[in-house]
């Protein structure tokens, strides 16, 4: 089973700043010069950890979008692996993917 992801969102990287003048997060395209506004949302209310936190996770849609994409490729290439009897290349292919790929995008949406 092979699925395709259609974009419908502007591609990535994204840029999330917190604008203190309005105290709004804003996520954009590019930092540097003229660029698409992905989104701005208010923070009335949350502390600037929360607000930080908040921005590096809607920042990090892009790659997250990309990596599960990424991971359901795997997951039939998993699949065909365990049909072919092969389960030690599944369980090697899915222990690399989720160490090298899941967790290093996650620590960047998280941290």
């Amino acid at each position: 089973m092979k699925t395709k992801t259609k974009a419908t969102h502007t591609p990535g990287p994204w840029v999330a700043t917190f604008d203190h003048a309005t105290n709004r997060t804003v996520v954009q395209k590019s930092e540097f010069g003229p660029s698409p506004l992905i989104m701005e949302t208010p923070e009335n209310g949350l502390s600037l950890d929360e607000i930080a936190a908040n921005a590096r996770l809607i920042k990090a849609a892009p790659e997250l979008l990309r990596d599960l994409s990424e991971m359901m490729e795997l997951a039939q290439a998993i699949v065909n692996n365990w049909e072919k009897g092969d389960l030690a290349q599944a369980v090697i292919d899915l222990e690399w993917y989720t160490v090298n790929k899941v967790a290093e995008t996650l620590d960047a949406a998280t941290n």
